[in-house]
């Protein structure tokens, strides 16, 4: 007569080791996904932020590039820029003439008002909301004096090139330089009565 074997069970102590060995296992993957999505959260926070900052760029460029001189003294045709805030007349792709206002106090915020319509607005918003510590300098030529930077700079024209400093989201500093054909003729002048920009030889 042949006996049958007991079975042999684990051990209290088998069960906690295997235990202790899942539950390590389930830190380190836990931990392994939460840092894979955090890389992919910086990554895409990171191609935001410079999206942001060449759009900002390419906008800038492309209104300040376009400021020009109207020939007309009043002072919201003029070409007033501070540290914090900038302020031009630039000429519109379709040959309006716009009031352009950049204000670097909290991110950098555009307003564009058109001079041509009635001083309808065109646009009003944050241009670059994560800017921080936005600064404008100046470069050129003020009477007689060698052209140097400027911290301020106001007048009927245009500085030869703006300056752009700020502060990222992130912490990076950046910095823009804005040209201004400030040695071209004065392309127009601008008649506050009629509303028009006529040719500056008339």
């Amino acid at each position: 007569m042949t006996s049958l074997g007991r079975q042999r069970g684990l051990t209290l102590a088998e069960v906690l080791i295997a235990t202790s060995a899942l539950a390590l296992l389930a830190v380190v993957l836990a931990a392994a996904i939460q840092g894979s999505v955090r890389a992919s959260a910086s990554v895409a926070s990171t191609l935001e932020g410079r999206d942001e900052i060449r759009t900002t760029e390419r906008v800038l460029r492309d209104l300040v590039g376009r400021a020009v001189w109207t020939g007309v003294s009043e002072e919201r045709f003029g070409f007033a820029g501070e540290p914090r805030s900038l302020s031009f007349v630039s000429l519109a792709r379709d040959g309006e003439l716009d009031r352009v206002e950049l204000e670097g106090n909290a991110g950098l915020r555009l307003q564009v008002t058109s001079l041509t319509d009635g001083e309808d607005l065109i646009f009003a918003d944050a241009l670059a909301p994560n800017l921080q510590r936005v600064r404008f300098t100046y470069w050129g030529q003020k009477g007689g004096q060698a052209p140097r930077w400027h911290g301020v700079w106001n007048g009927n024209r245009p500085p030869r090139l703006v300056q752009m400093e700020a502060r990222r989201g992130d912490g990076r500093n950046l910095r823009f330089h804005l040209f201004i054909d400030s040695e071209m003729p004065m392309i127009c002048a601008f008649d506050p009565v009629s509303r028009s920009c006529r040719n500056a030889t008339e």
